[in-house]
């Protein structure tokens, strides 16, 4: 493994900066050793980034747990006014989760039921353990709060 031409300073900072590639993929890009480019980023002065900048680009690059329609859920749970299997098997359909995945669903029963609105398919109560997903639930949330709120 040799060292980094300079004339790839232009590359480099593109590749670090833009990119977001670590000075591992860049030794590897460049069939050169990491501290080739150590080295080559300290000649010329190039600011290396900081953990917090690191964790957020590993944070980035991170594939979510999740597909479109095809959530990896810990825990579903339904209250409702209907039979269970009837708001289960709604529940499920609806949000593509297998049957399997619910738990505990239970009818209320520790309130008046006059003049009560009832929700015709009850309410699901979602668990789940993902960052990335919560960022993008709460994104359609903010959306739809612009459009309709």
């Amino acid at each position: 493994m040799g060292k980094i031409n300079q004339g790839k300073l232009a590359e480099i900072k593109r590749l670090y900066y833009k990119s977001g590639l670590g000075m591992r993929e860049i030794s590897e890009a460049f069939n050169v050793s990491i501290g080739a480019v150590v080295y080559f980023m300290r000649r010329n002065r190039l600011k290396r980034r900081s953990f917090a900048e690191i964790n957020k680009i590993r944070f980035d690059k991170k594939k979510p747990s999740f597909e479109k329609n095809n959530f990896k859920w810990q825990r579903e749970r339904i209250t409702g006014y209907r039979h269970i299997k009837e708001l289960t098997n709604f529940w499920s359909k609806l949000t593509k989760i297998p049957i399997k995945q619910f738990t505990k669903p239970y009818i209320r029963e520790d309130f008046k039921k006059e003049g009560i609105r009832k929700m015709n398919y009850g309410l699901i109560h979602i668990r789940y353990a993902d960052k990335k997903l919560l960022i993008s639930i709460k994104d359609l949330i903010s959306f739809y709060k612009k459009k309709y709120g």
